[in-house]
Parts: C-alpha cells; structure tokens; sequence
C-alpha cells in the first residue's frame, strides 16, 4: 500500500469513502457511493481532496502576497491583498490540520521582510506541469532575487539541465507529474550532478519514505500550499549549508 493510499485511510478512520455522485446539473455527496465520470465511475479518497484544496489555497496565498509586494504601503488594495492573505492562511491552517495527525510547523513572515533575505543571484530550475503553479511560484522565487529556468515536466526540465548542467544552483520540482515524477526526476538528477541541491514540493505528508529521498538527492520537501518565507527561508538555507561545506 502506498503511502498515499495508507494517508487516505487513515483520514477515513474506517469509514466508507467519500465520494460524489455526478447527476448533470449538479454533484451530490454521498457515503460509501461512487463519483460518476461519464463514463466510467471513480471513487474520490479524502487526501486527494485535501491536496486539490491545498493547490487553490496556495493560488490564493501566493497570489495575495504577490499583490501586497506590487502595491503601495497604506493603500486600500494593499490592505484587500492582506485580508486575502489572512483568510488563505486560515483556510490553510484548517486543511493541515485535517490532512495531517500534526500540524505542518509553518514559518509565517510578512512579504516586505523577506526581499534581502534569500541567496540573489542563484539559478533556479523550476518543474510543475501546472501552468498557473508554475508561473506563481516563478514570480514568487524571482521576487527574492533568483532566476528562473521553468519546465512543464520532467522530460523538458531534463533537457534544460543537460544542455548546460553547470547554470543549475537549484532544482524545485513538484512530486506529482505525468509521466516521469518529481522523485523519478530528482534520482536522474542526482545520478549526473550529486551535489545539485533539490527540493521536491508536494501537497501530501509522508508521501516519499525518507530512504527514497535520500538516494534521490532531495534535500527538502516543500509542503504545499506555500508562503514566500518559507519558501526564502528554504532555498536560504540550502546555500548556507553549501558554503558552510565549501568554506
């Protein structure tokens, strides 16, 4: 059983699945019923769930930070961006805490803090097969002083790596792609470049077991949806580990 598999379990505490009914115009929840896909018939388990609301959440939170960055101090769409920022967090608080048997420890910093902060300069290879994800976390990693090479899935994110494997400081992939995942690409990764840095982004706990990232090379898991700080104070940190080994 995969880990997935076991967290979907877990989270139905021996319940019957929760699943939706499609009935045309509408959806109707039902326990221990199936989700009707014209036309095939597919049950829904509760994490897969948690992790599509993890992905608007972090939209939402990435979004909002991005806006209170672009405007001015005291003005009144700042202050809209806030309030959205705040109600994401709290939306985001209640999705950890009903995905997960503990809550995910979160590093919270407004915007403005965290522009000197991260490593300016470094080179940034960025891999999500999900456009919107893609450009947001994009513009979320430039704002901190990096560049940014994005690839749609891992057989493109090879192709950049391999034409010039030496302009990569960093590789962020998201887990869960078509075709090759983000753990597969990592371990290729690694098997060519065994001190590149690689952070693997996922919205479910647990998902990899640790002797699996290890060989893969994968330093941190990034745990969707994400804030800008957390996501500074990670990429900070890996350089700082680099250099206090170089030094």
């Amino acid at each position: 059983m995969s880990n997935r598999e076991k967290h979907n379990e877990e989270c139905e505490q021996g319940g019957e699945p929760l699943s939706v009914r499609s009935a045309g115009s509408g959806a109707e929840a039902e326990a221990g019923g199936k989700r009707t896909c014209d036309p095939e018939i597919e049950s829904v388990g509760i994490a897969d769930i948690l992790h599509s609301l993890g992905n608007i959440l972090g939209t939402v939170i990435m979004n909002a930070e991005l806006g209170i960055l672009e405007t001015a101090q005291e003005s009144e769409g700042r202050r809209c961006f806030e309030s959205i920022l705040q109600a994401g967090r709290k939306a985001r608080d209640l999705v950890d805490h009903c995905g997960t048997s503990r809550r995910w420890k979160r590093t919270r910093m407004e915007p403005r803090e965290m522009q000197s902060k991260c490593v300016v300069g470094a080179r940034v290879l960025l891999v999500d097969d999900e456009e919107s994800l893609r450009t947001l976390w994009g513009r979320m990693i430039e704002s901190l002083g990096c560049s940014v090479m994005r690839a749609e899935n891992a057989e493109s994110a090879l192709k950049c790596f391999r034409s010039d494997p030496a302009r990569v400081d960093l590789v962020i992939t998201d887990m869960n792609m078509p075709g090759i995942s983000g753990l597969e690409l990592s371990e290729l990764i690694h098997r060519e470049r065994p001190e590149l840095p690689i952070m693997l982004s996922t919205g479910f706990e647990n998902e990899c077991e640790p002797e699996e990232l290890q060989a893969a090379g994968v330093r941190v898991i990034l745990k969707k949806p994400l804030e800008r700080g957390e996501l500074a104070m990670e990429i900070e940190k890996v350089f700082s580990s680099r250099r206090l080994r170089s030094s």
